[in-house]
């Protein structure tokens, strides 16, 4: 084409254009493409490149603008769905699932409108359901929530949404003022139901009014209440118990439709009568005081505390009568002398004050009656002294005191009774002893000292404890006995005629030179002393006379020795000691004893075998001896002779018995010569070896492998030759062969791989031949077979163990082998089995591993056909080796392989779908255990896979497919989703715990405060339990709505405590800045204390219903920090007291004019527009406040001496912080006499301004009540 050099440029400027627009075209597109507009939907692209379509190339129009033109369309409709999506982010109440729908049809939505109209809705939904929350947090209006959350549903716009949440809140506001106003009064502490009665008046209430006048008349029945129960408290003679009952009484007073003064009559009522009764009470506890001596111990006290019970004078003085009448039995009582045991009984049944006055009448008329009795029995006890000491008779008087009436009783009968026995004995013993005395003549002085002894005799002072130890009862016995012997001994000496007594002279001699040798003054002395001198030596000569003669008639019992011994030793006892006496008859009792046992021993079985002559003769020896060593001898000789006979007759006996002895006649005639019973012995020992030679022997033979034959020729030799060394030799000729033929019988019986026919037939053979070298032969030939199979056998085995054939087929080839007498067939069958066994192992193997790694994925009956398919082709007992060779061909089919294998694969799909299918439902730990499940799943799918593959598939052959590859694919899909799920439940859990941290902490913080401590503790505590159970809520949450639910409770308890805090914090940082010293610290607390405290009481008072405060903290927010403006000017103003006070700044009037001396300042340029008052010193320099000013706003001019000046105006004090604090004190003031700067040097020079300034200090504490009273501290910003 031609183109003129006119046209050319125009061509060039077309082509440009043209290429502009058509780059234009494609960076729109590319940005439509990368996703650059990623809040436009597949439709808004569609119809973008439609119109960028329509855009076509126009010689007459500026085409790029166009481009341009649908680039901004498209960008601000891009801009506006963003705009709505971040919005919907925002939106609380609303499900994550709905905001992605949302977004999604936003993107899609054709048109502006419709994208709004989404949006709308959607937030008219979070606004309904950020509205429902809200209902639900107000604890006061339950009743009516549902109704509201009714009205929200029904509701269709914002508008109508916040009128329904205002009329909740301000009901729920007016409830909560009510119930302050009930938890906020005490009402009557100690009055049950005013509490409730309070309560009732209240809620009746309409108005603030009437709220006020019920709390004002409770508050004053209260303060009657508190000053009732104060009062009582202070009654000292009522007990606790008392002063709860008048307590009880004005608790009992009605409270309801009273009026005030009413009831406030009612408790002086009461309180009167509880003074008298407490002062009646002190005067009747003080006559008890008195009297409590009769009283038990502490018992006193306790009707002290009864009368203290008492709340009326007439019960506490009925209270005391008793107590008299008690204490005067008591005293009496106490006063009886006789009855001093029985005493405390009565006092103990006198113990109670309430007991009736007739019983206290009848127990101390009996205690008299009794105290009567017993003083008779006292006195009854002197006529018994004749048979008791005195101090006996006195020891049982205090006694009687002391016991029971019927104690004494018993004790003076007893006493009476052992003295009529006493006096009798004593009676019986004077006449036993003149008896005596009278029949035998001896000294008259003698039977005087007996008779007046049993006179003076007396029982011992514990003869009642004691009843056996009765000293004179054993006296008066000694003196009947000791009166007889006495007679007897002294016959002796006066006559030996008649002396009876077994004792030689020299004993008699003895015993009357001991008796005669008492001195004379202990014989004329009747006394214990002496009858126990005499006793001895008489009781002595009895004892001694006992003991012979019982020794003399002993010795009849001997009837075994010889009478001439036996009498011969009798008469020889008077004239020995008593010792000779008793060693003479021991020796003839031994002797006797001796004889008896030997003649017993005769008669007894050992000697039967003696003839009866024999036997006599051997008696009459032993009879006859005189001493016991001639006994024994006699016994030997008769044992020796039955000894012999005895053996004799054994020997023969037993000889005759052993029936293997060929010639038993030989022995006999042996024994019949031997002359004593060793030789016997021998002989006998010597037939009975031989005897068991033959028998052992014989038997042996039976037992040896040899023929019957040889047997019976060798037995018959043996019996016929009594020749032990033949018997012995022939038993080891034949022993020989036997064990030959033994040791290979037992050989081939091992043999066994040898069939048993053959074996037998062999071992038959070799029993039949008595020939070793035949056996011999016969032995090997079939141990040659045995080797040949043996040798096969370990084959077998060795492939068992090396895993080349199954235990089954190695049982059936052994069997085989034993079964036959040739290994040709067994061979053939044990190679086949052994090449096929290790491919068919592995593959069964294997797919047992897969089929129970299947088992929880499958479905229908797939399992039981893959169990039914390992079955078909396992190893049988019974397979053949061709049978065995089908079977492994089967299990390597691909075909089969991969029927069962895809079949488990698409379970394993519809496993995965049912196992995703609640994912979204799922809970943050919920997902962490099914991600677990998943990949155990995962990696026992991949198993399955690993171990079919690993088996069946090698370089040779691919028999199993890939299909495993969609089970991946679903796997990674569920991955995928559980990721997605538990990132968003991650943004949520770290956006709550964020939440969660930052109110911990406030919460420490709170605690921390040193302002409030008590009540902020009380606050932290509350939002502690707030905190506590949102997190135990919040961790408990199963669905994502109820965690986003708490985690939004959790972000207003966090906003409520911040507006809490945030002004304390301040505060505490403001104080340490700005506070001069700890007590101006206290001061700025204290106050921010009282101007906050109905709202901090609000803060505790919700502690009940762990209640959101939220709502309560935007609404009063503003007043905190007004609250904490206050107490900024307060500290402010203490810096100024304390820069300007003591004297530096003084009022000098108390007129209506302030007039002000100042410490140390002067004017500087004098009446000059821009003169000022200079405070030349550093005192007035504040650390606190380093930018602290003092701004004076009036006239300055000069007095009459022209170094001098006056100022009148205001005076302001800057605190000079960002946010400047300006003080003014209240009204004008006028300094006079402030000096130029030059007279001011010369006065400090001087010291003018010191004597001035200790004149002014008297004059300070005026400055401070302006400074800090109502006038002061207007603040001007």
């Amino acid at each position: 084409m031609l183109i003129n050099e006119d046209d050319k440029d125009k061509y060039n400027k077309l082509k440009d254009d043209f290429v502009k627009l058509n780059q234009s075209k494609q960076d729109l597109k590319d940005k439509l493409n990368n996703n650059q507009f990623n809040n436009l939907g597949e439709k808004d692209k569609e119809n973008i490149l439609n119109k960028l379509k329509e855009i076509k190339f126009d010689l007459n129009s500026d085409n790029s603008q166009k481009v341009n033109e649908l680039l901004n369309e498209i960008t601000e409709l891009d801009n506006f769905k963003k705009n709505l999506i971040e919005k919907i982010n925002q939106l609380q109440g609303v499900d994550e699932t709905e905001k992605l729908k949302t977004v999604e049809e936003i993107k899609q939505a054709p048109t502006k409108e419709l994208a709004q109209k989404l949006f709308d809705d959607l937030s008219l939904k979070s606004k309904k359901q950020t509205a429902k929350n809200e209902i639900q947090s107000l604890s006061s209006i339950n009743n009516k929530k549902e109704q509201y959350l009714k009205n929200i549903e029904q509701a269709q716009n914002t508008e109508q949404i916040e009128n329904i949440i205002n009329e909740a809140k301000e009901l729920d506001k007016q409830r909560k003022n009510k119930e302050f106003d009930k938890q906020n009064f005490s009402a009557i502490s100690a009055h049950p139901e005013a509490k409730n009665q309070y309560n009732k008046e209240i809620e009746k209430a309409n108005d603030s009014q009437a709220i006020n006048e019920i709390v004002h008349k409770y508050k004053q029945w209260d303060n009657k209440f508190n000053e009732a129960i104060k009062t009582i408290d202070s009654l000292n003679n009522l007990s606790q118990t008392a002063k709860e009952q008048l307590k009880n009484k004005i608790n009992q007073i009605n409270l309801d439709s009273k009026q005030t003064q009413e009831v406030i009559i009612a408790i002086d009522r009461i309180l009167n009568d509880a003074k008298k009764t407490d002062q009646q009470n002190a005067k009747n506890i003080e006559i008890l005081k008195q009297n409590e001596k009769w009283l038990p111990d502490n018992y006193a006290n306790e009707i002290k505390e009864k009368i203290k019970n008492q709340t009326t004078i007439k019960d506490s003085n009925a209270l005391l009568n008793k107590a008299k009448k008690l204490w005067k039995a008591r005293e009496t009582i106490s006063k009886l002398e006789f009855i001093n045991n029985e005493k405390q009984q009565y006092l103990d049944q006198l113990i109670d004050i309430e007991k009736p006055e007739l019983q206290i009448h009848n127990l101390v008329e009996e205690a008299k009656q009794k105290n009567l009795t017993k003083q008779g029995y006292y006195l009854g006890l002197d006529q018994f002294k004749s048979s008791f000491s005195n101090q006996f008779i006195t020891n049982q008087k205090e006694k009687i005191k002391q016991i029971s009436e019927a104690n004494a009783k018993s004790i003076f009968d007893q006493i009476n009774k052992l003295h009529r026995d006493l006096e009798k004995q004593k009676n019986d013993t004077k006449k036993s002893v003149k008896t005596e005395f009278n029949q035998k003549a001896t000294s008259p002085k003698h039977k005087e000292f007996y008779l007046s002894l049993a006179d003076k005799q007396k029982y011992s002072d514990n003869v009642l404890e004691n009843s056996s130890d009765q000293e004179c009862v054993q006296v008066l016995n000694d003196i009947v006995k000791l009166s007889k012997i006495e007679t007897d001994l002294f016959i002796y000496s006066k006559n030996k005629n008649k002396y009876k007594l077994l004792l030689n002279d020299a004993e008699a001699n003895q015993y009357m030179s001991k008796y005669s040798s008492l001195s004379q003054a202990d014989k004329n002395h009747s006394s214990v002393e002496l009858l126990n001198k005499i006793k001895p030596i008489l009781l002595d000569v009895e004892k001694l006379h006992n003991d012979k003669k019982l020794i003399q008639d002993k010795y009849d019992t001997l009837q075994l020795v010889k009478s001439s011994l036996r009498q011969n030793a009798k008469n020889q006892v008077k004239n020995q000691t008593k010792q000779q006496a008793e060693q003479r008859f021991n020796e003839l009792q031994t002797l006797n004893t001796e004889i008896d046992k030997a003649l017993k021993q005769l008669e007894g079985s050992e000697f039967n075998k003696l003839s009866a002559a024999n036997k006599t003769k051997f008696k009459e020896r032993i009879k006859n001896v005189d001493q016991v060593a001639q006994i024994q001898p006699i016994i030997d000789e008769a044992k020796n002779e039955v000894a012999l006979i005895g053996a004799k007759q054994n020997a023969k006996s037993k000889i005759n018995k052993l029936n293997k002895i060929y010639n038993k006649a030989k022995f006999t005639k042996r024994v019949d010569d031997a002359k004593n019973v060793d030789q016997v012995t021998q002989i006998l020992n010597e037939a009975q070896d031989l005897n068991k030679t033959k028998i052992d022997t014989v038997k042996s033979i039976n037992k040896l492998q040899i023929a019957n034959a040889t047997k019976t020729n060798a037995i018959k030799s043996i019996e016929q030759n009594d020749d032990k060394t033949f018997v012995t030799n022939k038993f080891n000729e034949l022993k020989d062969i036997s064990d030959h033929k033994t040791k290979h019988i037992n050989l081939i019986n091992n043999f066994d791989l040898i069939t048993k026919q053959k074996r037998d037939g062999k071992i038959d053979l070799i029993k039949k031949n008595d020939n070793k070298d035949f056996i011999t032969k016969e032995f090997n030939s079939l141990k040659q077979l045995f080797d040949s199979k043996k040798s096969l056998e370990n084959d077998i085995n060795q492939a068992k163990t090396n895993n080349q054939i199954s235990n089954s087929i190695k049982n059936k080839l052994i069997n085989e082998l034993k079964a036959k007498d040739s290994t040709v067939g067994v061979l053939q069958d044990f190679i086949r089995y052994k090449n096929n066994y290790a491919e068919h192992n592995k593959a069964i193997n294997t797919l047992e591993q897969v089929k129970d790694l299947m088992k929880p994925f499958s479905f229908g009956n797939h399992i039981k056909e893959l169990e039914q398919f390992i079955k078909n082709n396992s190893e049988n007992n019974n397979d053949t080796a061709t049978g065995f060779e089908q079977k492994n061909q089967n299990l390597h089919n691909p075909n089969n392989l991969n029927n069962y294998y895809n079949k488990f694969n698409q379970d394993s799909i519809r496993f995965l779908d049912e196992f995703k299918r609640n994912i979204n439902s799922l809970s943050k730990s919920e997902l962490a255990k099914k991600q677990n499940e998943l990949q155990k799943h995962k990696e026992k799918l991949k198993e399955i896979d690993n171990k079919l593959k690993g088996t069946f598939n090698n370089s040779q052959r691919q028999l199993i497919n890939d299909e495993f590859k969609k089970v991946e694919a679903k796997i990674t899909e569920i991955e995928n989703l559980i990721i997605s799920k538990q990132n968003e439940i991650n943004k949520l859990v770290n956006e709550y715990n964020t939440a969660k941290n930052a109110l911990q902490v406030n919460i420490d913080k709170l605690r921390a405060y040193p302002i409030y401590q008590n009540d902020n503790k009380i606050i932290a505590d509350k939002y502690q339990d707030i905190l506590n159970r949102n997190v135990q809520s919040f961790n408990s949450a199963k669905l994502d709505n109820e965690a986003r639910e708490w985690h939004a409770k959790m972000l207003t308890a966090k906003k409520a405590l911040d507006m809490y805090n945030a002004p304390i914090d301040e505060l505490v940082k403001y104080t340490n800045l700005r506070a001069r010293n700890d007590s101006i610290k206290k001061i700025a607390f204290d106050k921010y204390e009282y101007l906050s405290k109905e709202i901090t009481n609000t803060m505790k008072l919700h502690r009940a219903n762990l209640h959101d405060d939220s709502e309560y903290m935007e609404a009063n927010i503003k007043q905190l920090w007004n609250s904490f403006d206050t107490v900024k000017e307060l500290i402010f103003i203490h810096e100024i007291i304390n820069i300007i006070g003591k004297g530096k700044w003084t009022k000098v009037t108390s007129d209506k004019d302030h007039d002000l001396y100042i410490y140390k300042a002067y004017v500087s340029n004098g009446t000059h527009s821009n003169s000022t008052i200079v405070l030349d010193t550093p005192e007035y320099k504040s650390n606190h406040y380093p930018d602290m000013k003092f701004v004076f706003k009036g006239s300055i001019n000069k007095e009459w001496n022209p170094y001098y000046h006056k100022f009148r105006g205001h005076i302001e004090f800057h605190s000079g912080e960002a946010n400047n604090l300006v003080i003014r004190m209240d009204g004008e003031y006028t300094i006079n006499w402030l000096p130029s700067k030059e007279r001011f040097l010369e006065n400090q020079h001087n010291g003018k301004d010191k004597e001035t300034h200790q004149k002014r200090n008297d004059a300070n504490l005026q400055l401070k009540y302006v400074l800090s009273g109502s006038k002061i501290a207007e603040r001007v910003n």
